[in-house]
């Protein structure tokens, strides 16, 4: 069994991570023994992730806080995520987003390439209804990563920029869609499993990211500070 690192992005879900540990707790001790945690708060002015966090018995876990306070800038906790990820093998999906058990086990044991991205299907809880693949959870190796050039920083503050990295890790590799799910938690089950403080879509936002498709930014990546907590 290989070693991999989940990677979770925290903007005020305190219950939703508790959630996530509680259920990451549940595993098999044998998914756990092999298995890292890294939780980046992105600068949460409320409910900080310290006070939700703890090692829910995993091979390693930790906790980082971006410095500033920025509007959707999971991205760049993504990036520090994989930048500070012990492991080559990582999984990075959303904070409203579980991964069984079984899932953990299966990527754990399955034959891969590093060339290649390999995505989650997903199930939507309560029901546990197939619901349309994720574009922000993928199981990826770092070399993978690091020659797409993970996300762009550049574009901090804008909701819903992941088609960029989508395009770089295709034209960096082969994208596999795969069986094994993750588990998709709506704001109805939790209420705090999604961001409900920041507006998704403003007018300002829908002009940066029209922008995007005639123009490029530079590439940018570990451009915001940020610190260890545990």
């Amino acid at each position: 069994m290989r070693d991999i690192t989940l990677i979770l992005a925290y903007y005020e879900n305190f219950e939703m991570l508790r959630t996530q540990l509680d259920y990451i707790g549940a595993s098999r001790e044998k998914v756990r023994d092999h298995l890292n945690l890294i939780v980046i708060d992105d600068g949460s002015p409320t409910a900080p992730a310290a006070g939700a966090f703890y090692n829910p018995g995993v091979k390693d876990a930790r906790l980082y806080r971006m410095l500033v306070n920025i509007p959707w800038n999971q991205d760049a906790c993504r990036n520090l995520g994989m930048s500070e990820a012990q492991t080559e093998w990582c999984v990075l999906t959303d904070m409203d987003h579980l991964v069984p058990d079984t899932t953990l086990d299966g990527i754990m044991n399955m034959k891969v390439r590093d060339d290649c991205a390999y995505q989650f299907s997903r199930l939507s809880a309560p029901a546990m209804e197939p619901y349309k693949r994720h574009p922000n959870s993928w199981f990826i190796s770092k070399t993978h990563y690091d020659k797409a050039g993970g996300y762009n920083e550049q574009y901090a503050g804008i909701y819903g920029t992941d088609g960029n990295f989508v395009r770089s890790i295709k034209a960096h590799g082969t994208v596999v869609p795969m069986t094994l799910p993750i588990i998709r938690v709506p704001r109805e089950v939790i209420p705090d499993a999604s961001t409900t403080t920041l507006e998704r879509r403003s007018e300002w936002s829908d002009k940066l990211k029209e922008s995007m498709k005639s123009s490029k930014l530079p590439w940018a990546r570990g451009i915001f500070p940020w610190k260890r907590l545990r």
